[in-house]
């Protein structure tokens, strides 16, 4: 017990230097006023070329997917507090039983001509047995997703995009592109993991509630890259 007395009487005997900070708080009267006009001029992605190159995404994806896949921007280029260097993110909406469907053809398509190459090359026959042709059947949600990353990285080049990296057995499957035919620059394509469209909603929601909210943020953006 005296040894917590002690304590509280040498916590009580600190001298803060409240004076000396309530006058450095008056030296930067400015400091709001001087981040608001620093960042609030900051350029970010244009809505068109934001489209544009959601729009190419998603006709590959009907192409290649799903007739029904859908392509949806996330992350900080549409959330209000992006810049013209943020990269894009784009969710691809598929229908879990349809995506599962047309990926298990995807599936025993790669199967059959695997299939195909070896009855070429060794009669039909693997390790002494007679291999049986591939049926089809249906994939797991976790690999028909992977079907799908394969699929984007096989053809999101033929509209304008170049591969720089696929994972499709990550626990978030994406691809990751470069728009050498729009403005952008890299876009990572994700699939059905649409709890970042209502995280984006909401800060768009927060940066439209006060036009001082955006140049703070960028400003810890810019303090915590550097």
């Amino acid at each position: 017990a005296q040894g917590r007395d002690s304590v509280r009487v040498a916590l009580r005997a600190v001298d803060l230097p409240v004076q000396a900070w309530c006058e450095e708080v008056h030296l930067h009267a400015r400091l709001g006023q001087d981040i608001q006009e620093r960042f609030d001029a900051v350029p970010q992605q244009s809505a068109s070329a934001i489209s544009a190159t959601v729009a190419r995404i998603e006709s590959a994806a009907r192409d290649c997917v799903a007739p029904s896949a859908s392509a949806h921007p996330f992350g900080s280029t549409v959330n209000g507090f992006g810049e013209l260097s943020s990269d894009l993110d784009v969710l691809l909406a598929v229908d879990n039983d349809e995506l599962s469907y047309y990926m298990s053809y995807v599936s025993w398509d790669g199967k059959e001509r695997k299939h195909r190459d070896a009855e070429h090359r060794q009669g039909g026959w693997k390790n002494g047995r007679w291999e049986p042709f591939p049926q089809v059947v249906q994939v797991s949600d976790k690999t028909a997703m992977a079907c799908a990353v394969r699929q984007l990285q096989e053809h999101l080049p033929e509209v304008g995009f170049r591969l720089v990296r696929a994972l499709p057995h990550a626990r978030r499957p994406l691809v990751t592109v470069e728009d050498e035919a729009g403005e952008l620059g890299e876009c990572d394509v994700s699939i059905n993991n649409r709890l970042p469209l209502c995280n984006s909603e909401l800060l768009r929601s927060y940066s439209l509630v006060s036009s001082k909210l955006r140049p703070l943020v960028l400003l810890v953006k810019m303090w915590a890259k550097n």
